[in-house]
């Protein structure tokens, strides 16, 4: 499940409760927390406790050891913001974006949130992971969202470029 007001609360409860959101019986055998300490985010700690103990296998992409961290089956080394590509819109007033680029190497093979995503889908077959040039690796990923953002934006017909100048994918400094 994505981010999303509430949705860490309601998602503890049907791990609970192990039911969907209709409250229908739903076997909820696993999770799956990424950049997220799942422990952390909710009041109740003891409740979320329970909610992760009801899972079969948990695993967790993260940069440290974090309360989630311990409690899982597998963690995968996560990369520092440092250390991989990222883009977004940042929480103000105006139309502004954000480029991350790594500026050092993950000194223990961490991977980004979109890598780690591109490796499972690869690995579990699905059709695009990896064997579409778009998606081979986390910058070509990346890149890839860039332009399309870049493209679209939210532009109109008679400004199709809300962004004035374009910026560049690699950094100038």
């Amino acid at each position: 499940y994505s981010h999303g007001s509430g949705i860490y609360a309601e998602m503890r409860e049907r791990m609970i409760e192990q039911t969907d959101f209709a409250g229908n019986p739903y076997p909820i055998k696993a999770a799956v927390f990424v950049f997220q300490n799942f422990r952390m985010s909710l009041p109740n700690p003891t409740r979320t406790d329970q909610a992760i103990e009801n899972m079969d296998f948990v695993l967790c992409v993260d940069t440290h050891m974090s309360e989630t961290a311990m409690m899982a089956d597998v963690v995968v080394p996560g990369s520092h913001y440092l250390e991989r590509f990222d883009f977004n819109a940042n929480w103000v007033t105006f139309r502004s974006m954000g480029l991350r680029q790594p500026v050092a190497p993950s000194w223990i093979g961490g991977m980004s949130e979109t890598q780690f995503f591109l490796e499972l889908g690869a690995a579990m077959g699905f059709r695009g992971f990896k064997s579409d040039p778009t998606n081979e690796t986390d910058e070509a990923c990346m890149q890839d969202e860039w332009q399309h953002f870049l493209d679209i934006g939210s532009g109109t017909a008679a400004s199709p470029n809300p962004w004035g100048s374009r910026p560049s994918w690699r950094c100038r400094c």
